[in-house]
């Protein structure tokens, strides 16, 4: 393997790594976090395995080569038109959302009994949508983290910030996006129209599970701490292509 190429994994792979650093920091490390960790370490030694498989076998190692590039190729591809796919369905004109369109504000983590920075944006977002439209209802959803409920520490969030309780549906049940969406379709009855307050990454996934369920979905997106923006996307490329496949 020559030196540019060395070069080229090992700086890859250390980025990987070095990436999640500020999300262990945190404390807030994901499975997906440590996958992508896992993933930098192998990348970053794969010169020290070509070196021992080409000495072993140049054949073997050209037809090796050769399929380790064709699938890095096919993921770029695949990651690049899901990005496009998704960031185009977190952007819908303000002006096209029903005036009375309830908020689906989906869970999120916790750090204890307070939202962590990525579901306090979604609540933000949700917070200025309510206050701009007084007759809108929101729905919060997600089940226990630890010792408290993703929607009861959203209600106290929201509240707190001034929106009345008796605005505020709570879902304490759901625990993936799909039960979000359902459980907040049956406490809103037979209200179609909703605004759905997440992250860019996350908006058509969420669009994608309300559709199936009769909804009519808007975007209102939040804004993603910086931190978690790979091992967000890159669990996110995954959950897409699961929905696609498994519809839930």
């Amino acid at each position: 393997m020559g030196k540019i190429k060395a070069t080229v994994f090992i700086v890859a792979g250390l980025l990987l790594i070095l990436s999640m650093i500020p999300n262990i920091l945190h404390r807030e490390i994901s499975p997906t976090g440590l996958c992508i960790m896992l993933i930098g370490i192998v990348v970053a030694h794969i010169p020290v395995a070509g070196i021992i498989v080409e000495n072993y076998s140049r054949r073997c190692y050209s037809i090796l080569a050769m399929a380790g590039y064709g699938v890095l190729i096919l993921c770029l591809i695949v990651m690049a038109v899901l990005t496009v796919i998704m960031v185009s369905a977190s952007h819908d004109n303000p002006k096209n959302i029903p005036k009375d369109a309830a908020v689906i504000v989906p869970g999120c983590l916790l750090q204890g009994d307070i939202p962590g920075e990525m579901l306090q944006n979604r609540l933000n977002a949700a917070e200025s949508y309510l206050e701009a439209h007084p007759s809108a209802i929101c729905v919060v959803t997600g089940g226990y983290i630890g010792k408290y409920t993703q929607a009861g520490v959203m209600k106290k969030y929201l509240v707190s910030k001034g929106i009345a309780a008796s605005r505020i549906l709570v879902d304490d049940k759901s625990n993936t996006t799909y039960e979000n969406i359902s459980n907040a379709k049956k406490l809103l009855g037979g209200k179609r129209d909703v605004v759905i307050t997440t992250d860019v990454f996350h908006e058509y996934r969420s669009k994608f599970y309300a559709r199936r369920l009769g909804l009519n979905p808007y975007a209102v997106p939040s804004i993603t701490p910086a931190r978690h923006y790979i091992d967000a996307w890159c669990r996110e490329y995954l959950a897409v292509l699961k929905a696609w496949i498994l519809k839930v």
